[in-house]
């Protein structure tokens, strides 16, 4: 799309170079991830190295002894590959590329999950005229009730690692983290994994569960506040299919 802007298009070599750069190296973070069927640091540096190879065989293939030509190249394709390729290494460094090709499709917080013809059912409280919120976001409970976060989670076939549920509490001091539950996800169905962490000890506040892969790389988060229920009426519980 952006190749057909005339902003763009007036840009010449340099914004074709940068477009190409950014398309290889999202193939191949792509690619590796598939093929071995984990994400990590393994997979992407053999995307990040197969793309500087790439780029290799292209500069050979279009370098020539001309001084003025050699000069054009460093300009207009060499640079652009470099600052493509530095952006790439730090971003993943620094958590701010997604761990593709994994992704949270649906989150939600539930008072029980059960499985039913191979779907999972949630319960929660939520009242209809409250679209936005996913599952009891306003968690009331009662003794004896545990904290379920239900999600369904997109792999590809044969994939097959690992994501972990980290669960924070807002104390005075700031997000604090109280829990750490794994959960093992396998890739292939359209619809996404389905997998579930539980928390029985908990306080009352706020909280957030963040879903990060093996690599400590987020690829969801849930937010929702706990209150005590004084309530004492008979709960009826709405499900959500998962």
């Amino acid at each position: 799309m952006a190749n057909e802007f005339p902003q763009i298009q007036r840009m010449g070599l340099i914004a074709r170079v940068l477009l190409f750069a950014i398309c290889l190296l999202s193939y191949f973070a792509f690619f590796y991830p598939i093929l071995l069927g984990h994400v990590g640091v393994i997979p992407f540096w053999l995307g990040f190295i197969s793309s500087v190879i790439a780029w290799i065989i292209i500069w050979r293939l279009q370098f020539s002894d001309d001084e003025s030509h050699k000069k054009f190249l460093r300009g207009n394709v060499l640079r652009p590959i470099i600052g493509v390729h530095l952006f790439f290494l730090i971003g993943y460094y620094f958590a701010l590329i997604p761990p593709v090709p994994v992704a949270v499709k649906k989150i939600g917080v539930y008072y029980n999950v059960t499985k039913t013809n191979g779907d999972y059912l949630g319960d929660h409280l939520n009242p209809a005229w409250k679209f936005w919120s996913k599952g009891s976001q306003d968690f009331s409970y009662r003794t004896g009730d545990k904290i379920v976060v239900l999600m369904s989670i997109f792999s590809p076939t044969s994939f097959e690692d690992q994501v972990f549920l980290k669960w924070y509490w807002l104390s005075p001091k700031g997000w604090s983290l109280q829990d750490t539950i794994p959960l093992n996800i396998l890739g292939g169905r359209e619809e996404g994994f389905r997998g579930y962490g539980e928390k029985a000890n908990f306080t009352e506040g706020d909280w957030r569960v963040e879903v990060e892969t093996s690599d400590d790389r987020e690829v969801g988060r849930i937010k929702f506040s706990v209150t005590k229920d004084q309530d004492r009426d008979e709960r009826i519980f709405l499900q959500d299919k998962f």
